[in-house]
């Protein structure tokens, strides 16, 4: 007997993802913000425009049946010049409210 897999693809829509205020559609995806883009648009702080861009309290809460999910991420990497580049970012995955499965962070290790 053959196992099958069929996958099931689901837009991200602000109906479904918890802690963004607005959701860029993008060409490669979506890409969501903390702050209103009249917010972005007032201050043009670019150390204000770094921190809101990052999705850190982004959520994207799920319940299913499926063995298997597969989320598609496109991370982004601040570089700046003269210094060691950034550790990589992670995403974290809960499982019913409990613990973070696989290895923590890298960076949050020490």
């Amino acid at each position: 007997m053959s196992h099958t897999e069929h996958w099931t693809t689901t837009p991200i829509t602000m109906e479904i993802l918890c802690g963004a205020v607005e959701l860029d559609k993008t060409e490669r995806g979506v890409l969501p913000h903390r702050l209103p883009a009249r917010a972005r648009a007032r201050d043009t702080d670019p150390q204000l425009a770094t921190a809101e861009a990052q999705p850190s309290g982004v959520r994207l809460p799920l319940r299913t049946r499926a063995r298997a999910i597969e989320p598609d991420t496109i991370p982004t990497k601040r570089v700046y010049t003269g210094l060691a580049p950034r550790p990589t970012g992670c995403t974290t995955c809960s499982w019913t409210g409990a613990s973070p499965l696989g290895p923590p962070c890298p960076a949050a290790t020490p």
